[in-house]
């Protein structure tokens, strides 16, 4: 079974609140399956297919119970988040270090009808970039550890978090100094951030502070749309539609900051993703909104949204080469998005060819694969109507 048909099946299966037609159920094979269920499984979907088709006999009973025990899993897993959190938090504000908990943080346990259906890979905290490295510090000598060996200079460090730190409990922390990267670093712009603004408007629930929905709102979007083009996954549009149903917004503002901040075509896109999946009152209509994303990009949603993240890499760098030019590729790579790992690298004694003879060669062997060059030419159209 085609790829293409399956992606388009299991965003039918997550992303509806429409009963998934049997007959789409049953056209497939053990292979598709088996396709379907790694897609889940990269896509952190497996709660959320757990609740809408435990009792659908059409998906193989092995399937149901693998997706049963993930959700299961996941409960347990966002106690223990959820403490760590209130830990870290705690931590940090008594040395005089407030930070606002981003995205999942919020989502899991203040919108989603329950945490298990939002699993979340890390806890994201936004603090003051002149405090970052002093909070970082202060978590390593509290116990917290890093991933690996860690950079040899944090103060040089221009990345828009820190090296993740891990919690005594296992969570994944990132310290972050700002919310995206900085223009220049991708394929195409992006808008303007103001953290400071953000930390001043945020709500504190249960003493931890989180982003005000507008600022919620436009982080998911920017996040998804600028700074990983899509393949965050299809949790995205849950992610809107349960913040949407759970607070109140305000969207002529909403607009007319996307305008001035220049994330109105990433907004744009969600919205209409949005009113795809979830009918045309998931967004209120306004005068103030821009205009639609072309229906060549909703189409290709369902690939965008679930990219083979084993590709999106290589498909990245051909992207690049797509969508920017020869010239501002080698730029790319020698100091973009790409080359912030090689830079890092040359930072610790290594070079840059070093890294980029091994990448070379897995991406040579990727783009070999005609769904990887496909995968690359939907993110290069992504890149350039971003740019407009």
């Amino acid at each position: 079974m085609d790829d293409r048909p399956l992606r388009e099946l299991l965003l039918e299966m997550a992303c509806t609140e429409r009963p998934v037609d049997p007959a789409h159920l049953s056209g497939v094979d053990e292979t598709g399956w088996a396709q379907l269920a790694r897609m889940a499984a990269q896509h952190r979907l497996e709660p959320l297919l757990h609740t809408r088709l435990a009792g659908r006999g059409e998906v193989p009973a092995a399937l149901r119970e693998s997706w049963r025990a993930v959700h299961r899993f996941s409960t347990f897993s966002a106690m223990v988040q959820r403490q760590e959190l209130a830990d870290v938090v705690r931590l940090l504000a008594d040395n005089g270090c407030v930070p606002v908990a981003l995205k999942g943080a919020f989502l899991a346990w203040h919108a989603y009808p329950e945490p298990a259906l939002r699993p979340l890979r890390d806890l994201d905290l936004l603090v003051d970039g002149d405090r970052v490295v002093d909070a970082f510090v202060l978590l390593c000598a509290s116990g917290y550890r890093t991933a690996d060996d860690g950079p040899a200079n944090l103060s040089a460090l221009q990345t828009k978090h820190l090296p993740p730190l891990i919690a005594p409990r296992g969570t994944v922390i990132e310290l972050h100094r700002r919310l995206w990267e900085s223009d220049g670093e991708l394929d195409h712009g992006l808008p303007e951030s103001d953290e400071a603004a953000l930390r001043a408007r945020a709500i504190a629930i249960d003493d931890i502070f989180y982003p005000a929905a507008e600022d919620m709102l436009a982080h998911l979007v920017v996040h998804a749309t600028y700074s990983h083009r899509l393949d965050c996954g299809p949790l995205l549009l849950w992610d809107l539609r349960h913040l949407v149903a759970s607070q109140p917004i305000d969207w002529e503002r909403v607009w007319d900051a996307a305008r001035r901040q220049r994330w109105d075509r990433g907004a744009a896109l969600v919205v209409g993703l949005m009113r795809r999946h979830f009918g045309a009152g998931a967004v209120p209509q306004t005068p103030a909104e821009p205009e639609p994303a072309p229906d060549e990009l909703l189409d290709a949603a369902p690939e965008l949204l679930l990219q083979d993240l084993d590709t999106r890499r290589s498909a990245g760098v051909v992207a690049t080469a797509l969508a920017a030019g020869p010239q501002a590729f080698v730029a790319r790579v020698s100091g973009g998005r790409i080359g912030s790992r090689a830079a890092s690298t040359q930072a610790d004694g290594g070079s840059f060819a070093s890294w980029a003879g091994p990448r070379l060669q897995r991406t040579l062997a990727d783009v070999s694969r005609k769904s990887v060059r496909r995968q690359a030419r939907n993110l290069s159209r992504l890149s350039r109507w971003l740019n407009g």
